[in-house]
């Protein structure tokens, strides 16, 4: 058998130890994040109707919500053949599985090496970060990581007297552009790499100018369309979600070198780094200035804060691995011109000794983090229990926000969608005023202006707002617990 074609069966073999593992991994989270619950209600919105849920029926007063519809259509066409349960499980670890081998493709065209390939593939799909943004995790950036990697593939192996390569380039960038708000990153991206080219005095090709233009207008011309109601109510706080302050120091976190260098690991940063530093002395590919244009896209992204935390250090992680090969190619050719030059076999193996050694702390703390963002099976049961209750609106932490109404099916007064609320900043302060104030005439006040008949006090809720009890409640008071479960919920008793 060719070398190629075992290089192959060991790829796909790799890619189903990849699926399995992940899927393993899932089976230890007792439920899926309050995030993948948006997404639960936008299937369900197409299932039923074929079209997106592009007006928000759970969110107190007439909103508008515009987002991009692929990865939910994507789920939602899987459940009419699949159960709708086993698409929510076995979807995240299909794709990672698939991203493996888009990455081995695309790491073995940039250095050549199918053993480089596959060591530096790994490493990426077991790096702590992706159990952390994808295990029963359902959002649309899971779709758009492996449609990007598949971009730059494409990209940097386009050959100009194929038409067909072009037409799956400008198609794959229509695919970002239907997925997520990170297809902005290209932007910023593409200009940098044409930067960069034209500083090291190498020329682009003319297509590249091309397509880099017709891809910039594209992206800003698509951005507009979709997001021009959220730019004249929120102007540019859209690039920030519209976020109040609080929820903004949350939500986009700025980090410090040693805190960075713990999440992402000493070795994807040492070798990441080292390829940069090299690039930019000695010899240069056009696949190593799109993979810096990217690089530095990201640290600006991460740095301004437009771009939700894990995602930002995740799509660093990814392209400083994607760097790496050509420091390991580089370490195995000095190793060899020295009088050891027998060890540079063992350079591979050294590295993967390393890997799994900063990896196993790492990935303990790491996933903690993951496990505060999943929804406990306890807190669905009761949450689902207030369906039969007679309550319209029910005020909440902003995160609990889609799970109440996917699972309870009630409106609520604020959730995550915060770009496409006009008052969402002050939505959140009457919320926030609500739980922290002792005044009940004050908290029934503010809810009967939003017609809002219970509150939810939770441990997020109690974390989010600085308090360990209900300060709204009092002796023969307006609020009154519901009985029968465990989660504290307050009916509003009094009427206006």
């Amino acid at each position: 058998m060719k070398p190629k074609h075992v290089s192959l069966l060991v790829v796909l073999l790799l890619s189903v130890i990849v699926f399995f593992v992940h899927i393993k991994f899932s089976s230890t989270v007792e439920g899926y994040t309050y995030d993948s619950y948006k997404t639960f209600i936008d299937v369900e919105h197409i299932q039923k109707t074929g079209v997106p849920a592009f007006e928000d029926e759970f969110t107190v007063g007439s909103i508008r919500v515009f987002y991009q519809p692929l990865f939910q259509y994507l789920l939602a066409g899987l459940t009419y053949v699949f159960s709708f349960d086993d698409v929510m499980y076995f979807l995240p670890s299909v794709i990672i599985a698939l991203t493996f081998i888009i990455l081995y493709s695309l790491l073995n065209s940039l250095v050549r090496s199918r053993p480089i390939a596959i060591v530096v593939a790994l490493f990426t799909t077991f790096h702590p970060l992706w159990f952390v943004m994808f295990a029963k995790n359902l959002i649309p950036t899971l779709l758009f990581v492996p449609l990007l990697l598949l971009f730059i593939y494409v990209y940097v192996n386009i050959d100009e007297g194929k038409a067909w390569m072009f037409v799956v380039l400008l198609f794959l960038v229509l695919l970002m552009g239907l997925t997520s708000a990170l297809s902005l990153i290209l932007i910023p991206a593409i200009l940098f790499y044409l930067f960069l080219m034209r500083l090291d005095s190498m020329v682009p090709e003319g297509w590249e100018n091309e397509v880099g233009l017709f891809i910039i207008f594209f992206f800003v011309w698509f951005f507009f369309i979709v997001h021009k109601q959220a730019l004249a109510t929120s102007g540019l706080k859209i690039f920030w979600q519209n976020l109040p302050f609080v929820l903004l120091n949350q939500t986009f976190k700025t980090l410090s070198f040693a805190e960075v260098l713990a999440t992402i690991g000493i070795l994807p940063i040492a070798l990441g780094l080292y390829s940069f530093y090299s690039i930019l002395i000695d010899k240069k590919r056009k696949s190593h200035f799109i993979l810096l244009g990217f690089f530095i896209s990201i640290v600006l992204a991460i740095v301004f804060r437009v771009v939700p935390f894990f995602t930002g250090i995740l799509s660093l992680a990814i392209v400083l691995l994607l760097l790496s090969p050509n420091s390991i190619y580089l370490m195995q050719t000095y190793v060899r011109k020295t009088r050891a030059s027998y060890l540079s076999k063992a350079v591979v193996p050294l590295l993967v000794l390393i890997f799994l050694v900063t990896t196993i702390g790492n990935f303990v703390t790491t996933t903690e983090s993951h496990v505060e963002n999943i929804v406990s099976d306890s807190y669905i049961q009761d949450i689902s229990r207030l369906k039969d209750e007679g309550i319209s609106v029910i005020i909440a932490s902003p995160r609990e926000g889609h799970v109440i109404n996917f699972v309870a099916g009630k409106k609520n007064l604020l959730d995550t969608q915060f770009t496409n609320v006009p008052d969402a900043v002050a939505r959140f302060e009457d919320i926030r005023f609500i739980y922290r104030s002792s005044l009940e005439t004050s908290s029934v006040s503010r809810m009967h202006q939003y017609g809002a008949d219970a509150i939810i006090l939770s441990e997020r809720s109690k974390q989010l707002f600085g308090i360990s009890e209900p300060l709204f409640v009092h002796p023969d008071g307006c609020f009154k617990r519901v009985e029968g479960i465990d989660l504290e919920v307050y009916r509003l008793e009094c009427r206006q």
